[in-house]
């Protein structure tokens, strides 16, 4: 998504190009979601994962010998073992939710196949971004004229689409973008059902985390708006509303979810003479509810 954000003052200017090049189409926004990516992909038979890691592997040469990457792969990926009233399975299509390669390799494979959808769709896709099996994408044509050509390219593996709504906006991720006359805007976004959780200030943890949080949460949404003053307003409401939810007090979410960001501290309030070196503050955790000061 950051690499979204970055080229979003290249999204806001392709009205222009559209133009340089007498086209006068309008763009169509939505995003493509891949149907269970990690138990479709087939680790046999036609468009299998192996091939296709082969392939990209001599599109980028790399020292490691392809027969032995190819057998350590397979030795990750047709070992999964599953219990289930003490009788034992073999997963044999797909990648295991619970195995540690399986994001890695899932990347891989939908490389693949989005080359694919590129090269069967010259000329048609002016902007795509993915984020593991999620894309977006602003072409030339309704994506109702991409679907057909992204669920051909493997038939394990299926796309759903989602267009743009009655005010012309589509959520992706943590972003909310908008497309008006070939213009598009991006707004910070959370899903309905999100649960508002993040750190609480009551977790035995040190304030500089809590902090780091804070400081986190605000350069996303900055990031997101991309300048736009009342967008990024809007999310710094909504941010304050989640962590006071969450037991921050007032006075360190008005420091730090602030705009402009706020100067950093004076370090002569940080001197030595303002430290106590007789007393010596030591956490230890423990296994018990609580931690133990001493």
């Amino acid at each position: 998504i950051n690499e979204f954000i970055n080229n979003n003052n290249n999204i806001q200017q392709l009205p222009n190009a559209s133009n340089n090049s007498n086209t006068q189409t309008n763009l169509h926004a939505g995003s493509l979601d891949a149907v269970n990516l990690y138990g479709s992909i087939p680790l046999s038979g036609p468009h299998n994962f192996y091939d296709a890691f082969a392939e990209l592997y001599e599109e980028n040469k790399s020292d490691c010998n392809l027969q032995d990457m190819v057998t350590l792969i397979k030795l990750a990926t047709q070992n999964d073992i599953i219990a289930i009233n003490n009788n034992y399975y073999r997963q044999k299509m797909g990648l295991a939710m619970g195995n540690n390669l399986s994001p890695l390799l899932a990347i891989v494979y939908m490389h693949k196949i989005e080359q694919n959808i590129m090269q069967n769709a010259p000329n048609m896709i002016v902007f795509w971004r993915r984020f593991f099996d999620d894309v977006f994408n602003i072409s030339l044509c309704p994506l109702d004229d991409i679907l057909p050509i992204a669920n051909g390219i493997n038939s394990n593996i299926k796309f759903t689409i989602e267009k743009l709504d009655a005010n012309n906006s589509i959520p992706f991720l943590d972003t909310r973008v908008i497309l008006d006359n070939n213009i598009v805007e991006t707004k910070f976004y959370s899903k309905d059902l999100h649960s508002g959780h993040i750190l609480p200030f009551t977790s035995h943890t040190t304030l500089q985390r809590k902090i780091a949080t804070l400081k986190t949460e605000r350069s996303r949404a900055i990031r997101i708006t991309n300048g736009n003053q009342n967008n990024l307003y809007e999310a710094l409401c909504f941010l304050k509303t989640r962590f006071i939810r969450n037991g921050y007090p007032m006075q360190l979410i008005q420091r730090y979810l602030t705009n402009p960001p706020p100067r950093p501290p004076n370090s002569t309030n940080y001197n030595n003479s303002n430290i106590n070196n007789n007393h010596t503050e030591i956490t230890i955790a423990a296994n018990t509810p609580q931690s133990v000061k001493l």
